[in-house]
């Protein structure tokens, strides 16, 4: 019979060394697949899979909830990768630790990466609720390109002139959609 998950966080909570065996065969797969991402020097990866482990041993106590475990060590793993990979750059660079510790203002955080996709998906969502004419219009003409309508205009069946124009009408109607749905322009910053 296997034991869940919670029961084994406890255990291991209690120092149970058996205890956290068992929940790192059972989520070594999560920590090694994220790791494996980032394409790191072998040596560098059973570092931050070793270091994943070790916060996870250090930090157990402190889990809401068992259920969250997987995705807890998922971005540890990740946090400890990009630890490695920074101090890779570092040292390729001959940065001092002061100058390679600031913050980059320009790279998104993952919290932007997931707002992001999750904005992307509501924004496709909507667009998919055009009508037909409107979607494959939209989908086809993302960038304004001569190119592009020209090969639409042929396509369609429609006289290129009216391309923008009707561009124009869908992409209001999209608006009105999203605005309607909560999503105006402060919901994209």
């Amino acid at each position: 019979m296997s034991v869940g998950t919670e029961e084994l966080v406890r255990a291991a909570v209690a120092g149970d060394v058996s205890a956290q065996e068992k929940l790192i065969l059972r989520y070594v797969n999560v920590v090694w697949q994220t790791v494996r991402r980032f394409r790191l020097r072998e040596v560098d990866a059973q570092d931050a899979v070793q270091n994943t482990w070790m916060s996870m041993i250090e930090h157990l106590h402190a889990l809401r909830s068992a259920e969250a475990l997987p995705g807890w060590l998922a971005t540890t793993a990740r946090r400890e990768c990009l630890k490695i990979v920074r101090q890779s750059q570092r040292d390729d660079l001959g940065l001092t630790a002061e100058l390679a510790e600031r913050p980059d203002d320009r790279a998104p955080s993952p919290e932007h990466g997931a707002v992001d996709a999750v904005m992307r998906e509501l924004l496709w969502k909507h667009v998919g609720q055009l009508p037909a004419r409107g979607r494959e219009l939209l989908a086809t003409l993302v960038a304004s390109n001569e190119a592009r309508y020209k090969e639409y205009a042929s396509v369609a069946g429609m006289p290129i002139g009216s391309i923008g124009p009707t561009r124009k009408r869908y992409l209001g109607n999209l608006r009105r959609s999203l605005e309607e749905a909560g999503l105006g322009a402060n919901a994209w910053h």
